[in-house]
This record gives structure tokens, sequence and C-alpha cells, in this order.
């Protein structure tokens, strides 16, 4: 008898192997169909231009193509994944785009198309004005990058209440918090204080009437409280990563 269980138990563990491998080669086999695009619809790469790079790159971390359901935020399974290794920026920016892509054929539904891309210019503008205002860095360009991914998450994390949300207009004081955790975010540093205080008055004068002018453009584009959520979420997601640092580091 317990031989007839051990046997079972093996072809059990077999078929698994052999269903994983599935899985796996057909994660693989879709990674190398088709250019991969970030949220706004720009070409990030081609795996069919170096497939062995892309296959070894999702070996070895596969939990790209194993995440949850609900996912865990992309920086939240990045650090899980890869503190042990040393990643360069560009193969940290490939696995947010990865994470990104993989999440995104899993929730292709039509009525996102529209929605993901104007979550996206959200996302950027909010990028933009904190490069503005720590006066540029390479961190930012890699953010810019990485911006897909946290739009792809939201998207599956409000995704089921889109449509109750998307009839709800925010409120003035809603839209005036916003403005005013978009300037405590991106002036939370040391560094910028001391640039500041380095600067000229009509400089600065200048400078903060160029934010005030790009921070308007992002309260225009929340007309739902689908999109103010989102544009929250990020700036939290930004916040905390501040915070983890200790400074906001001007690369």
């Amino acid at each position: 008898m317990k031989r007839v269980f051990s046997f079972i138990m093996g072809i059990t563990f077999l078929l698994g192997c052999i269903l994983a491998n599935d899985v796996e080669n057909e994660a693989f086999q879709a990674l190398l169909l088709q250019p991969i695009t970030l949220a706004d619809g720009r070409v990030y790469c081609n795996p069919a231009e170096a497939p062995e790079y892309y296959l070894a790159f999702m070996k070895t971390f596969p939990e790209l193509w194993t995440m949850d359901v609900p996912p865990v935020a992309p920086d939240v399974l990045f650090t899980n994944h890869s503190h042990q290794m040393q990643l360069s920026e560009s193969e940290t920016d490939l696995y947010y785009v990865l994470y990104s892509w993989i999440l995104k054929s899993q929730q292709d539904r039509e009525v996102f198309s529209s929605l993901r891309l104007e979550i996206y210019n959200i996302y950027s503008r909010i990028n933009h004005i904190f490069r503005m205002l720590a006066g540029g860095g390479t961190a930012f360009g890699h953010e810019e990058i990485r911006i897909s991914a946290y739009v792809e998450y939201q998207l599956h994390k409000q995704g089921e209440d889109f449509v109750l949300q998307w009839q709800i207009l925010p409120k003035k004081e809603e839209l005036d918090f916003l403005r005013s955790s978009l300037w405590t975010v991106g002036t939370f540093s040391v560094e910028l204080e001391e640039r500041f205080s380095g600067m000229a008055w009509q400089e600065r004068g200048e400078l903060f009437a160029e934010v005030n002018h790009e921070i308007d453009k992002v309260i225009i584009s929340i007309s739902s409280d689908f999109h103010l959520q989102a544009a929250l979420d990020y700036i939290d997601h930004v916040m905390e990563k501040r915070l983890e640092e200790g400074l906001w580091e001007i690369l």
C-alpha cells in the first residue's frame, strides 16, 4: 500500500512539474511574440532581438509570471525577491516593465484602454513636478519608466470599483488636499531646502509659478474619484519611498 501511495505521489509531483513547465514555456513564448510597451503605448524593448537575455531574466525572477491574485505592489514584489541581488538601474527598470506587461495581459479589458493612459499621464505629470522641484536627476527618468507598473497595479486594485468611482466627482476640498500633498512630498528634503535658500527670489518665484502651472494640469485631469484615488496612492508611494531613503537623493 505504501508503494502504491508513493507511486501516486511521484506521478502527482511529475505532473505538477510538467504543468509548471507548460506555464513557464507559455509565459516565455508570449514574451517573445511582440514588443513590450509601456502604459502610454511606447515600445520599451523587443525581446525577439535578444531572446536569451530576456529568457534568462524571466527565469531569474519567476515571481513575475506566477504573481498572486491580487498582486502586491511592484516595489514590494521587487524588494521581496531582489534584496540579495545587485541589479543595475536599467535591470530594475526591466523588472518593473515586465511586471507591468504581465499584469496588463491579465486585465487587458477594453474599458481600461483609455483609463490606463489617463492614469499614466497623471503619474507622469506628478513625476515631472517632483523632477522640477528637485532640479532634475536620473532617478526621475527611471521612475518615468517604472510608472507603468504602478498604473497596472492601480487598475488591478481599483478595477472592480471603477464604474462607481467613475461617476463620483471629486470635491473641492479633496482637490485642495491633492494640491497640498504635491507640494508637501515634492519639497520633502533637506537638500531641496538648501537649494531653495540659495536661489534668488525672482528665480524661486518663477520656479514656483511653473510648478503651480503643472499642478493645475494634474488637478484638471482629476475628473472622478477614481482618478483622485489613483493620484493620492501614487503620491503616498513616493512619500513612503523617500521616508525609507531618509532623504530625497538627487542623483
